[in-house]
């Protein structure tokens, strides 16, 4: 049985020595090599750790043409949902609204989904802050103030 994730973190294993090698201070004598070899080792740590890996992978939907919550080189357009007002970005404005048309189901279960996702989202950061602020009182909770909206939703 083909198992994906363990084929995408050989790939990742494979990409990050490549890469690791070609920027590293003591290969590569260029300015700012070695910002470019720490920035591929935390790239390289965030993603060959199982729970970053696929919270990365569920965050920035790497599924062609879902919408994301971050915007990224390819999802340039803002869109809002009706409920909540979440902000999430799209392809193209016109291409999602041709696909999602405003008043359907499909857009609505496309919104409900973008609303999960940002609850999920917020969700993770809120058990960081508590996790915190267990240790120092006066630690903010910004996050977990975020979802007192969407107690109905968790």
């Amino acid at each position: 049985m083909v198992n994906p994730i363990f084929d995408d973190f050989k790939e990742i294993n494979n990409a990050y020595k490549r890469l690791a090698k070609k920027v590293h201070p003591n290969n590569n004598k260029a300015p700012g090599s070695d910002e470019a070899f720490r920035k591929v080792q935390e790239a390289y740590e965030c993603l060959s750790h199982t729970g970053k890996y696929l919270r990365y992978k569920f965050l920035y939907r790497l599924t062609p043409g879902a919408p994301t919550l971050y915007n990224t080189h390819n999802y340039k357009s803002l869109m809002m949902t009706k409920e909540h007002g979440i902000n999430f970005y799209v392809e193209s404005l016109a291409g999602f609204n041709e696909k999602y048309p405003v008043g359907t189901s499909a857009r609505a279960d496309i919104e409900y989904k973008v609303i999960n996702d940002y609850i999920k989202m917020v969700q993770e950061y809120c058990n960081d802050e508590l996790r915190w602020h267990s240790q120092r009182p006066e630690f903010p909770t910004p996050a977990c103030d975020k979802l007192q909206p969407f107690r109905t939703h968790i």
